[in-house]
């Protein structure tokens, strides 16, 4: 659902003013939650923050801080009503609070909500996930507000996840001028400080190979239930979802959804790391475990989608298999396991590679981006 972040930069005697928006229920177990709350974390470390957020569960701010890893900045929960009516009572809070607070722009993942910054003169930036959407219905609706503010003033620039997904955009006639692309983030303090779970006992002390994260649809659980099938001498773990979701057998097991930082130990303990994405519901992708995996210091083993390859290249940072043919992930896990240098090379720059995407330089280029359109040098 949607959450706010309000945050001024200072730059000399002036102040850069932006109020962040971005649609997630605080706490929840969803990974975009994180993204959110870290993302919040690291701006308050850079600048002067305020936060209006959805409750997701009734919490309290302390718990909220603590679940999520995050040092306490100034926060306020909003209850789910406002989320009622298509989020009308949510918006039109965003747009009053937006009149009080007077930002230089409004950062918001809601294309609903730029329609209407738009519509009310409001400068904002838009950060977009997918072009198509999942419901067809809502995909022409999304597609249409967007051919109608891409040119407007008021959108100063639309963020994009992936370059591939930017391209698109591109493609789809957004100006060139107005696109950006912001990778997902991490948090490798928190990485580097999870202690490896215990494992379930196997039938036999096979490699392991595991998956962490939601059982949705486009996830590729059914590409691992069918690599544990093909491979016998392999064990396979899936974290996440709920009981008596995954059958079990002697080389797979399934560790129903735990918190996020049991879920890291988990990550911590195997040999490889799974990312078997299909395009079936999002055609782009930035993953956060993504960068999770590659911060444990792991061999990844990914689809081979184009905005994968932004981050993984094959034989160097990882491996990329084939998203449609499981003997393909076998292949790949196998040919690393029977060759040590390799594995060691592939973690080793995986490691080093994903230094380059910590929440701290999302959050700056974030400011670089608003004070390029403050001040006319974007």
């Amino acid at each position: 659902m949607l959450s706010q972040t309000i945050f001024s930069l200072r730059i000399g005697k002036l102040v850069m003013k932006i109020l962040y928006c971005s649609y997630s229920q605080i706490p929840s177990h969803f990974a975009n939650s994180i993204a959110v709350m870290k993302q919040c974390d690291s701006l308050n470390s850079l600048t002067e923050l305020r936060s209006i957020l959805i409750n997701g569960c009734n919490a309290n701010g302390d718990n909220v801080f603590s679940l999520y890893g995050v040092k306490p900045f100034p926060l306020i929960l909003l209850p789910k009503w406002v989320l009622r009516h298509n989020e009308f009572w949510l918006k039109v809070f965003v747009l009053v609070y937006a009149w009080i607070y007077r930002p230089d722009v409004v950062y918001s993942r809601d294309i609903l909500l730029n329609d209407w910054l738009c519509r009310f003169h409001i400068n904002n930036i838009c950060e977009i996930h997918q072009l198509d959407q999942e419901n067809y219905n809502f995909s022409l609706i999304y597609k249409k507000i967007l051919r109608r503010i891409m040119e407007k003033r008021e959108l100063q620039a639309i963020v994009c996840i992936s370059k591939s997904l930017a391209e698109e955009c591109l493609e789809f006639g957004v100006p060139k001028k107005k696109l950006a692309v912001l990778h997902s983030g991490i948090d490798l303090v928190e990485c580097a400080n999870i202690e490896p779970a215990k494992i379930p006992d196997f039938f036999q002390p096979h490699p392991l190979a595991a998956y962490v994260g939601s059982l949705q649809k486009g996830k590729g659980i059914e590409l691992i239930l069918q690599m544990a099938e093909l491979a016998p001498d392999i064990n396979f773990l899936i974290v996440g979802g709920s009981q008596g979701q995954i059958s079990e057998s002697k080389n797979l097991k399934h560790i129903p959804r735990l918190s996020h930082k049991k879920a890291l130990s988990y990550m911590k303990a195997a040999d490889f790391l799974l990312l078997p994405l299909t395009e079936q519901s999002y055609k782009f992708h930035s993953p956060l475990k993504l960068f999770e995996y590659m911060a444990m210091g792991k061999t990844v083993v990914a689809s081979d989608n184009v905005d994968i390859r932004e981050i993984i290249t094959p034989l160097e940072t990882g491996m990329l298999a084939d998203s449609t043919q499981p003997e393909d992930f076998i292949k790949k896990i196998k040919l690393v396991y029977e060759n040590p240098q390799l594995k060691k090379t592939l973690e080793e720059n995986s490691k080093r590679q994903v230094t380059q995407f910590t929440w701290k330089i999302r959050s700056q280029k974030i400011i670089a981006l608003v004070r390029g359109i403050k001040y006319g040098k974007k």
